[in-house]
């Protein structure tokens, strides 16, 4: 089970690493549409002049759709899916953001008890997105059969190509068939929780400072936050990625105490 937490870690932890977006899509599945055509048969799996498979470190799940070529249809039925699903993560991620915010302070140490504490808490709060099952399966249910048959090959390839390629690359004993699912499950939240904060911070990013400004920061506190956002510009060079801007405000959010942080919530909720 501890392993399985940790993959959750770092599904939620991946946005130090990964760009996200300032500003919320209009549509859950905007982007390029691709179309099967004739020819070829579509497929995700890429990979690179190294021989190494190309990941989509970001889900497969969407590109997976962009490949399959959706219908007008099809497309509002699999946008009002995800549009719910979102929102129920979205209003958990604010419901228990001091929560979600934890997960970037202390060791990122598979050992840490108080990691372990965090990660199990997250596995709770987060239940009922667990109970409607994975995105993927989610996607599944809102296509029409046929189509979720062909969604369902192009993620089997996909899934198959990364387990043959982690397997190459292990060590040591392999998981069974129930412990890689469960891996599969929680990474897959984590990905969700992450692109949640990413919705939920883009959304006021522009409007930071005001918000600091309402939140009656002591002078420690107004100097420790002087510090992190001083040293991210220093950092770099005053040209931040968003996901280190990101990054910066979940630590920000961590110096504040149990009063502040719920109207940082109520203020972002805004």
């Amino acid at each position: 089970m501890n392993r399985m937490l940790c993959v959750l870690c770092v599904g939620v932890m991946a946005t130090g690493a990964v760009g996200w977006q300032g500003e919320a899509t209009e549509h859950p599945l905007s982007g390029p549409r691709v179309g099967g055509g004739d020819g070829e048969k579509s497929t995700v799996v890429r990979y690179g002049f190294d021989g190494a498979l190309v990941r989509h470190e970001d889900g497969a799940e969407l590109h997976a759709l962009e490949v399959l070529g959706l219908s007008d249809e099809e497309d509002r039925g699999v946008g009002e899916a995800l549009s719910e699903r979102r929102a129920l993560i979205d209003g958990l991620v604010l419901d228990h953001f001091t929560l979600v915010s934890m997960l970037g302070s202390g060791t990122r140490e598979a050992g840490d008890p108080e990691r372990r504490r965090t990660l199990r808490e997250l596995v709770r709060v987060f239940q009922p997105v667990l109970e409607r099952g994975s995105l993927r399966a989610e996607i599944e249910r809102a296509l029409p059969e046929a189509r979720a048959q062909e969604y369902a090959r192009l993620m089997n390839e996909y899934e198959d190509a990364v387990r043959a390629e982690d397997e190459g690359m292990m060590s040591g004993e392999r998981a069974g068939a129930f412990g890689e699912a469960m891996r599969r499950r929680l990474e897959g939240l984590g990905l969700e929780i992450r692109e949640s904060v990413e919705r939920v911070l883009g959304q006021r990013a522009e409007d930071f400072e005001a918000l600091q400004g309402e939140l009656g920061l002591s002078p420690e506190q107004t100097g420790r936050a002087q510090q992190i956002f001083m040293e991210l510009n220093s950092r770099t060079e005053f040209n931040p990625t968003e996901a280190e801007r990101r990054a910066a405000v979940l630590e920000f959010v961590r110096i504040l105490d149990a009063d502040q942080r719920r109207r940082f919530v109520e203020l972002i909720r805004e």
